[in-house]
């Protein structure tokens, strides 16, 4: 799998390797130039590391069919739902794109594994080696499924100063 690190501007392969995602982009080490899509009000906080490594979003999720673009771009919500049955794990909304709601809706959708990374691994494990922590995990399993909403993905401060 081929992925964009956006601290770096370069894309990398999946051993991690620099390497490119499409006939468009030649990779010669240099960072890829930026062309800025989307201005978010001062007042909320994006991290990319929070939703592309802790998370394992999929760049897709938030800005459509980036591998068939030759320029920067923002996707309409409609335009992403199209890409649903390509992309396994994207999130099906139906608010405009990177709206309050729009997010809001992605965090209470989004399925969290425990394990699938260092960050969620310590959280459960100190969820379950505390006796208030062990009831709350126990309350949030017992559909069988943890959303970013119920590990705090709501709290106004995590998206906003």
């Amino acid at each position: 799998a081929i992925g964009f690190d956006p601290e770096t501007g370069t894309y990398l392969d999946g051993e991690g390797r620099n390497g490119h995602s499409s006939p468009q982009v030649s990779f010669n080490g240099a960072p890829i130039k930026w062309n800025k899509v989307h201005n978010l009000p001062d007042h909320v906080y994006f991290s990319h590391q929070q939703h592309v490594v802790v998370g394992g979003l999929q760049c897709q999720n938030c800005h459509g069919d980036v591998e068939t673009w030759s320029a920067g771009r923002i996707a309409s919500v409609d335009h992403i739902n199209t890409l649903v049955d390509k992309y396994p794990g994207l999130i099906e909304l139906s608010k405009p794109t990177l709206s309050m709601g729009w997010c809001i809706e992605c965090h209470n959708k989004a399925s969290i594994d425990l394990a699938s990374s260092e960050y969620y691994e310590e959280m459960h494990n100190r969820m379950k080696d505390d006796v208030r922590g062990n009831e709350e995990l126990r309350r949030i399993l017992e559909d069988d499924k943890i959303t970013v909403k119920e590990l705090g993905g709501w709290e106004c401060a995590k998206c906003h100063y």
